[in-house]
């Protein structure tokens, strides 16, 4: 029974990993059109990993062939995301930090 269902098994992880790289090429597109500089750079290195993973596996849903390719190649993706999502963590508590120190000096000119 197990060797009926596992194809469909494997089948349903690789369709689970592509909606979570769709999922992510989206959010960094969003990401890439905002006016921070910065993050346009962010989209385009997530871009360049993705680029890596869609050239070197162009049959994504065939998991029959080199499986363990692409499932080393989309954990590959995920690190880069992994760090990608450390580095706007740092825009975000810089942009906090700046917030802050602007609300300080407009409360101290206002006095």
């Amino acid at each position: 029974l197990d060797a009926l269902f596992a194809p469909a098994e494997i089948f349903a992880h690789r369709l689970e990993q592509l909606n979570s790289v769709l999922t992510t090429a989206s959010q960094f597109e969003e990401l890439s059109h905002t006016r921070v500089d910065g993050l346009a750079e962010l989209g385009s290195l997530f871009r360049a990993a993705l680029r890596v993973l869609s050239e070197r596996h162009a049959r994504v849903l065939d998991t029959s062939a080199a499986s363990g390719a692409f499932d080393l190649d989309y954990y590959h993706l995920l690190v880069v995301v992994r760090s990608l999502e450390s580095t706007l963590q740092v825009f975000k508590l810089l942009i906090i930090f700046l917030n802050n120190t602007n609300t300080t000096k407009n409360t101290n000119n206002t006095e």
